[in-house]
């Protein structure tokens, strides 16, 4: 997993003119969100050298480059769905 350093920080509820620090990887085969991109908020900063002292090997790509994207469950359920594991169901019906 890598971490990068944000400005702003930003997420689905909030804009913050912070340094945001997020760790990247990918959600697991036990998620609903299996395979899509993982973006995890670990910290927040009032400036740039305070995050890269509190945080060295994380990347920082310039200012105005979030990462952040809205995520989505597929509509089609995975390879791995099995409906008697639980017996729930994959449908869009909520």
């Amino acid at each position: 997993m890598k971490q990068v350093i944000e400005f702003p920080s930003v997420g689905a509820t909030y804009r913050d003119e912070d340094y945001g620090v997020y760790e990247y990887g990918v959600w697991g085969r036990g998620s609903v969100l299996a395979g899509q991109s993982r973006r995890t908020f670990i910290d927040s900063l009032k400036t740039l050298e305070e995050a890269q002292a509190k945080y060295p090997k994380a990347q920082w790509n310039g200012e105005n480059n979030t990462g952040y994207i809205e995520q989505s469950m597929s509509r089609e359920p995975e390879d791995w769905f099995d409906p008697a594991d639980a017996g729930e169901s994959w449908d869009d019906d909520y």
